[in-house]
């Protein structure tokens, strides 16, 4: 009886070491950085995003904007689509930006060109309605004076009124992001800071993938040894 007790505590403590040990823990919040944590330059199309990840509280992305038609791509987890902020808070330089938000294919979910009529910088958030589930999504920062666009034309048109958080409304709304048009404003050079609260790094796959099975097995572990014990008839208390 001792040593089947022992068993079933071992197995138990092994499950349990082996969640808290798989699953990443809330560490102090962190700025990713394009160049040193992304190792280079953001890409500018959904194939060659760069990716947040890791474990770690995401507070923002200082990121930089190398020309006036230099774009950058982010794949980024958001977590809580009713309250997400995402808004470009300093920039040296850059001070017109835009910020929109596409899902995996491609398609163009929610836009914003400036703040405030006299805020020239951006920002999305949960309240406008256009994200609605937790996921994985695409975040793009430009200069302003361009556009993005898909194989029928401007994803979003560049027009009044620009201090509106808005879905795809120009010709190309209906289709995935391709490419851009314009030639971007001469102030988009520079480095950019973008704080953002209710989004994540994006959730390794192969990492989750490691700690289910172990998981998995430490929970066949504990069921063998009650099994074992049901055929030999002796009392089972787990």
């Amino acid at each position: 009886m001792k040593n089947y007790k022992n068993s079933l505590k071992s197995a138990g403590a092994i499950l349990v070491a082996a969640y808290f040990a798989l699953v990443p823990s809330a560490l102090s919040g962190l700025f990713w950085n394009e160049a040193s944590g992304g190792g280079g330059e953001a890409g500018d199309l959904i194939g060659t995003a760069q990716i947040i990840s890791g474990s770690f509280v995401l507070d923002g992305i200082v990121g930089d904007l190398s020309s006036p038609t230099d774009r950058d791509i982010y794949q980024i987890y958001i977590s809580d689509p009713t309250t997400f902020d995402i808004r470009v808070t300093l920039t040296t330089g850059n001070t017109d930006t835009i910020l929109a938000i596409f899902n995996s294919s491609g398609l163009g979910l929610v836009y914003n060109d400036n703040i405030s009529e006299t805020n020239f910088r951006s920002q999305l958030t949960g309240a406008s309605g256009f994200i609605t589930t937790p996921n994985i999504y695409y975040l793009a920062i430009m200069g302003g004076e361009q556009t993005f666009t898909s194989a029928g034309g401007n994803i979003w048109n560049e027009a009044a009124p620009f201090e509106v958080q808005k879905a795809p409304d120009g010709a190309g709304a209906t289709g995935s992001l391709i490419g851009y048009a314009g030639s971007g404003a001469p102030t988009a050079v520079g480095t950019y800071i973008i704080t953002m609260s209710g989004v994540t790094p994006v959730p390794e796959p192969a990492f989750y993938g490691v700690a289910f099975a172990v998981m998995g097995l430490a929970v066949a572990g504990i069921r063998s040894i009650r099994s074992r014990r049901k055929q030999r008839n002796l009392p089972v208390s787990f």
